[in-house]
């Protein structure tokens, strides 16, 4: 008797060490991106990218009658990363849809929406060498809600005697001078990047006398599909734009497709072995040399240095030849546009990022808004050099 209670003992802490490990092994899911998207779109179907543990060899299967259909399933070695597509059946019924993700270990719900795509009316108009154009950044334009001045998610960034934390300027403060903006004669508000920005004092970038950072200025995202805590959220976002809109002002975007932040989790768990040039502990610096990206007597090293160096030898570098970072920044940028009504972008690095890229990029762009047009930063006073990068050219 003793015996056979002892062997059902062990049979029950079998059971239960069996149904831990495979606990462990449920995939999760972290975050999505893009986390919606719209049906009748040109960019159809749209790559799906899932962050989150035990993905490898993950299915994913999507509701009966949806209108919606996956396939083409990718995932990293060390089961972090999905990728899929997702075709939309044209006019799926917008709403909010959960996909199934499924391995033999167990499955998880990963929520997707169909949004109703923007009216076009005044919007997506592009700018026109007429426009007077404004720039800001709205950390230091002004400040519309102290509440926002120093988040708990970021607490400690904030702080006015410090030339590079945050200052406590935000979309609101933008919103409440755009009469201000009017009356200047400005047709055309260009703002530094909104992206989400590192949550905790920068130690990477740093400078004499400056042993810390912040994200601030908006160029170092950690997440490229949010708004950071410290200007607002993407419903303040779109407020700024309609009333901008409202008053006849259009409103630029300045997107980065050239790097993130250091802090990004993607730095040191990149989605694919080939999602940067290098890596964190092995890269090249960039060298700021952008003729060189015209002229055929540059040495190889020197024009791979402009196109596939490390700004200020930190911040990561993407491999737009990857056909998966391809596709991620092309859609990350047509979902901005369609989510807030943009109607141009300023565009971060543009001579430090291949040719071949802006020509895919740009006619993405084209084919879903034939009127935004792009403001590349190209400061250079050689007018050979800046016709290079002119639309148009081959």
């Amino acid at each position: 008797m003793k015996n056979k209670l002892h062997y059902f003992i062990f049979l029950l802490l079998i059971a239960y060490c069996s149904s831990l490990t495979a606990n462990a092994q449920t995939p999760t899911v972290e975050k999505i991106d893009p986390p919606n998207w719209w049906a009748n779109m040109t960019v159809n179907p749209v790559r799906v990218l899932i962050r989150g543990k035990n993905l490898s060899g993950a299915n994913v299967l999507s509701p009966m009658n949806s209108g919606l259909k996956t396939y083409n399933f990718r995932h990293s070695e060390n089961g972090h990363y999905l990728f899929f597509d997702v075709e939309i059946v044209p006019n799926t019924k917008a709403g909010k849809y959960n996909f199934k993700v499924e391995t033999r270990n167990g499955f998880v719900n990963a929520p997707f929406e169909i949004s109703q795509k923007m009216p076009r009316q005044n919007r997506f108009q592009g700018y026109l060498p007429d426009d007077v154009i404004y720039f800001l950044m709205p950390d230091r334009f002004a400040d519309g809600d102290q509440s926002n001045n120093d988040p708990p998610k970021s607490k400690g960034l904030y702080d006015r005697s410090k030339g590079r934390h945050y200052h406590g300027g935000d979309l609101q403060g933008v919103i409440n001078k755009l009469p201000y903006l009017k009356s200047l004669g400005v047709t055309a508000i260009w703002t530094t990047p909104v992206y989400d920005n590192n949550d905790k004092p920068d130690t990477k970038e740093v400078y004499e006398g400056v042993p810390e950072t912040t994200g601030y200025h908006g160029y170092g995202a950690v997440d490229m599909y949010a708004v950071d805590e410290h200007l607002g959220d993407m419903a303040k976002l779109g407020e700024l734009i309609d009333k901008a809109h409202a008053l006849g002002l259009k409103v630029i975007q300045d997107q980065v497709a050239n790097h993130t932040g250091p802090y990004h989790v993607w730095a040191n768990d990149p989605p694919t072995p080939t999602w940067w040039n290098g890596t964190v502990e092995n890269h090249i610096s960039n060298n700021w040399q952008k003729w060189t990206a015209m002229n055929p007597r540059a040495t190889y090293q020197t024009q791979r240095r402009n196109i596939d160096g490390w700004f200020i030898n930190i911040l990561p570098d993407f491999n737009q030849d990857d056909p998966e970072v391809e596709k991620y920044l092309i859609q990350n940028s047509i979902w901005w546009l369609e989510m807030n009504g943009f109607d141009s972008i300023r565009m971060d690095t543009l001579p430090h990022v291949p040719r071949t890229f802006w020509q895919k990029w740009s006619g993405a762009i084209k084919r879903e808004y034939p009127n935004v047009n792009i403001l590349g930063e190209l400061y250079d006073g050689d007018p050979a050099l800046i016709s290079y990068f002119q639309t148009g050219r081959r």
